[in-house]
Parts: C-alpha cells; sequence; structure tokens
C-alpha cells in the first residue's frame, strides 16, 4: 500500500496540477491507462465541486486529498472546510449510480452542469461523506482488477498560482 497526499490552494487554476500528480500516481501504481484516467477525472469532479460550491471560489481556502493505491482498490479521500454537501445532494450519493434523461434532439436541452455526481456515483463503487465541525470528508473507492505496486517517494513543487505539497 502506498499513499500520495497533496494540499493545495482552494483555486480552479490548481486543479490540473494536482489532477496530473493524481493520474501519475495512479499510474505508477500500476493501473491501466483508463483507470488513471477515471480516478483523475473524479478527483477533478469532486474537487471542482468542492471551490465552486464549498469554498464559493475563496482562494484562501486549502484541500487535501489522499490517494491510496493498494493491490485491490483505489480510495481517494478529500478534505475541506467549505459548506456541506447539501442533504439533497447527500441523497443521490447514498442511492449509488444514477442517469439523467437527455433529449438528444436538441442541444439547447444539454446539461451545463450538474454531471459531476453522475460521473463520481457511475465510475467509484462506493462513496462516502462526513462532515463534523466544519471539517468535510469525500471518500471515494474504487474496486480494481490488476495488482499496483506501493512505492512513491516524498515529492514537492510549486505552480504558478500557489503551492502544491505531496508526501507519502
Amino acid at each position: 500500500m502506498s499513499q500520495l497526499s497533496i494540499t493545495f490552494d482552494s483555486d480552479l487554476r490548481e486543479v490540473p496540477l494536482a489532477a496530473e500528480k493524481v493520474r501519475d500516481y495512479c499510474a505508477q501504481s500500476g493501473l491501466n491507462d483508463l483507470a488513471a484516467y477515471e480516478m483523475e477525472l473524479c478527483f477533478c469532479e469532486a474537487v471542482v465541486n468542492v471551490i465552486r460550491h464549498g469554498h464559493r471560489a475563496r482562494p484562501k481556502s486549502q484541500i487535501r486529498a489522499n490517494i491510496t493505491a493498494c493491490p485491490e482498490t483505489v480510495v481517494i479521500d478529500i478534505f475541506d472546510e467549505g459548506a456541506p454537501i447539501p442533504p439533497a445532494q447527500l441523497e443521490k450519493i447514498t442511492r449509488g449510480p444514477v442517469s439523467f434523461e437527455v433529449d438528444t434532439v436538441s442541444t439547447d436541452a444539454l446539461l451545463e452542469n450538474g454531471r459531476g455526481l453522475l460521473i463520481l456515483c457511475n465510475i467509484m463503487d462506493d462513496i462516502s461523506y462526513s462532515s463534523e465541525k466544519g471539517k468535510n470528508r469525500l471518500s471515494m473507492t474504487k474496486l480494481l482488477l490488476t495488482k499496483g505496486k506501493a512505492c512513491m517517494e516524498t515529492e514537492q513543487w510549486n505552480s504558478g498560482a500557489g503551492s502544491i505539497e505531496e508526501s507519502e
């Protein structure tokens, strides 16, 4: 088992670099390209929701993510101190995979927002959420068919808008 820990500013400009680190970690842990992409996609969707809805675009806030690769699973835990997920949205998470009906004839009917939860529920095998005393944790688990390596070195680097720190 190995773990990647990333801390970064709640700023949309920070997401691409953090997502790249998640994808690279997953690939180094033995996930195939599709599985690494799915982990990156779910990470991005969850973090963007924290920034836009939880922190309401307050760049002074911090987001921390732990990604843990085991032989049979990958777990992404995202921690923040923003507004908690509303109960109606939590209900959607607990129901499991969901779908939207889309009018394929009219492009005006296509949703511009609201697909992140759909993506998370359909890619991940388990999603849990807790919020206590202003601290939120979203935990997403993906069951794997392939086994990964258990080694990562500690690194630290800076992006243009802020710093992203990674540790084991």
